[in-house]
C-alpha cells in the first residue's frame, strides 16, 4: 500500500497495473486513484489472461480500471481510515484519537457515524456497535 501510495504521489504519474490475490485494501486510496493522472489497473490475479491484458492495456493508455469488487465499495477519506486505523489496530480511545489527530471529541464521534452511515452498520440490540463496525471495516479492507 505505500508503495503504491509513493508511485501515486510521484509527479511523474507513471501508469500502474496492481495484480493481487486481494485487491480489497485498495479501497482505502479509492480517492486518490480516482483523481490519479496517470493510468491505473487493479485486478484479481485469478482473471483470464488475455482479460488482464485488455486491462492493462487501459492502463498504459492512460485509463483507470477499477475491479466491481473495488467500484461497488463507498468510499472513505483518509481521516475517517485514520479513526478507523487508530482505533483498531492501536487500540485507541475516542479521546486519544481526537488528540492525536488533534480534533475535538466530537468531530471524532461525527467521524464514527460517518463510518458507520457508510458501512451500513446499525445499532442492533445485543451488538456492540463498535465490533460491528470493525467487523465490516475489516470485510471489505478498510483495515488489515
Amino acid at each position: 500500500m505505500q508503495l503504491i501510495n509513493t508511485l501515486m504521489s510521484s509527479p511523474l504519474a507513471p501508469n500502474l497495473v496492481v495484480l493481487s490475490t486481494n485487491v480489497k485494501p485498495l479501497v482505502r486510496l479509492k480517492p486518490m486513484i480516482n483523481a490519479y493522472e496517470g493510468g491505473f489497473a487493479a485486478m484479481d490475479k485469478s482473471l483470464p489472461i488475455r482479460e488482464m491484458l485488455k486491462f492493462v492495456d487501459l492502463a498504459l493508455r492512460g485509463s483507470i480500471y477499477l475491479s466491481s469488487e473495488l467500484r461497488s465499495r463507498p468510499e472513505f477519506d483518509r481521516k475517517r481510515i485514520e479513526v478507523l486505523t487508530l482505533k483498531y489496530e492501536e487500540g485507541l480511545t475516542d479521546k486519544a484519537i481526537a488528540q492525536k489527530m488533534k480534533l475535538s471529541d466530537r468531530t471524532v464521534r461525527n467521524y464514527w457515524i460517518r463510518v458507520q452511515d457508510s458501512l451500513g452498520v446499525y445499532d442492533e440490540p445485543g451488538k456492540e456497535l463498535r465490533i460491528q463496525i470493525e467487523i465490516a471495516a475489516r470485510k471489505i479492507g478498510l483495515i488489515n
